[in-house]
């Protein structure tokens, strides 16, 4: 656990938050999000929606949601194989909490759905994301029924900046400078490099998973610039 969070520490964290609602009538609905990880990293997931709780972008969540299912598949689209998931963060916690080990470059999916409406890749051992989902979902939790509501928010590793050179290196350079402007005046020249980092979602109806929808934006973090979803 230590090394997943000095790989999230070192190369600067992006977390992006979501609230929204399922299906009311369908508790067998799910929330889909593609990520692009550009560096080795793990990704966290962490739901809201049941307990409440303060999301990352700092917005209160109420509690009343229905009690979370979260699944990470390897890969976009019907051919995304199953990584991991996670029904409960902790003992009487009926809000997901998920921790990867280390990701490789690629492209990831995060599924959030009802507690009990397991993907089949996850059931059977074997699969695709395109297999669909086992169906047996239920708003019913806790001893009453919840509403359709979630809040969620995934963080992953992005590239950093070049870093500053230290107080040692900024005096040696001055003196460096000194010495050569003696010789022949000149100058110097410095660029500065930023860094970026995508997180890719879109909305499109997908035949081969079960009621699903997902949503695909992109979101850059270079410079200060960049846009994220409507939502944050």
């Amino acid at each position: 656990m230590l090394l997943l969070f000095a790989l999230l520490q070192a190369a600067g964290a992006a977390t992006v938050s979501y609230v929204g609602s399922l299906n009311p009538n369908d508790p067998n609905d799910l929330f889909q999000v593609q990520i692009d990880l550009l560096m080795l990293s793990p990704i966290r997931v962490q739901s809201f929606g049941y307990g409440g709780g303060t999301n990352a972008a700092g917005t209160l969540i109420p509690g009343g949601g229905f009690d979370t299912y979260v699944s990470i598949f390897d890969g976009w689209g019907p051919g995304a194989t199953f990584l991991a998931s996670n029904d409960d963060g902790c003992l009487g916690c009926p809000d997901s909490a998920i921790t990867t080990s280390p990701l490789p470059v690629g492209h990831y999916t995060v599924v959030l759905s009802v507690f009990d409406n397991y993907s089949f890749a996850e059931n059977l051992g074997t699969g695709t994301l395109g297999d669909g989902f086992i169906g047996l979902g239920s708003y019913f939790s806790g001893g009453g029924f919840r509403t359709s509501d979630y809040a969620i928010h995934i963080e992953f590793a992005s590239p950093t900046a070049v870093p500053e050179p230290g107080a040692g290196a900024v005096v040696l350079l001055g003196i460096i400078a000194i010495i050569a402007r003696k010789r022949k005046e000149h100058r110097i020249i410095g660029r500065g490099i930023t860094s970026t980092w995508r997180l890719v979602l879109s909305r499109h109806s997908d035949r081969s998973v079960q009621r699903g929808s997902s949503y695909r934006a992109a979101c850059r973090g270079s410079a200060g610039e960049g846009s994220l979803p409507a939502e944050y």
